[in-house]
């Protein structure tokens, strides 16, 4: 069986009466702990039970309400729970959001550096294929020109090889030579008179002096 409800005149400032949905006792003690001081004197002189009966029609209305309005108490508490949940999602996001644009910002330097950084790096590589082109270039004329070198080196060896040969045997050839001139000139002059008496009979005026057979006039 339902209890019936007890009207209490003034439990709330704004409301003129209403059933009690919670001893009175708890309500007074809120009042006194939480309600302005120049407040509490009037609120809790004017709370008080009520003594005449409601009319049939409106006390069943009012027990409808109040029936509803402990649903839409219990519906709002969720409500007052979920939209706490919310402003914490939504503080969480705003933070995640001023994070986001921070990394941004550190994302969009480094971006700034990085492109920087990649326009000097293809500078630096388009200037060494530069000078690496240059490079093999260079090493090419140098392996040709050293490919020469060796083969002059060696045409170099060999000349220096049959020079060397041709001097010595200039060497020896020269050593008898001066021997044989030597030993020429020694029988020249034994038999000197002999070959000059024979060419005055087979050359009559000849102009050979002993040395040359043009004379030279004397100026």
């Amino acid at each position: 069986m339902q209890k019936k409800p007890v009207f209490y005149w003034h439990i709330h400032h704004d409301v003129l009466y209403e059933a009690l949905t919670e001893p009175l006792e708890e309500r007074l003690k809120y009042i006194k702990q939480y309600k302005p001081k120049h407040e509490q004197e009037l609120r809790l002189r004017l709370i008080a039970p009520m003594q005449g009966r409601l009319p049939e029609r409106l006390s069943k209305a009012q027990l409808e309400w109040d029936k509803t309005n402990v649903e839409w108490v219990k519906t709002l508490a969720e409500w007052e729970k979920v939209r706490a949940e919310w402003t914490k999602a939504q503080a969480d996001r705003d933070k995640a959001s001023t994070d986001r644009d921070k990394v941004r910002a550190e994302w969009k330097e480094t971006s700034a550096e990085y492109r920087k950084t990649w326009a000097e790096w293809s500078k630096v590589v388009a200037e060494w294929d530069k000078v690496r082109a240059e490079y093999d270039k260079a090493l090419a004329k140098w392996s040709k020109a050293s490919a020469k070198w060796k083969k002059a080196s060696a045409a170099y060896r060999k000349a220096s090889a049959d020079w060397s040969k041709a001097w010595d045997e200039w060497s020896t050839a020269l050593v008898e030579y001066r021997k044989r001139w030597i030993e020429y000139d020694a029988v020249w002059d034994e038999c000197k008179d002999e070959v000059e008496a024979l060419h005055e009979i087979e050359c009559p005026n000849c102009p050979w002096d002993g040395y040359t057979i043009f004379r030279y006039l004397e100026l």
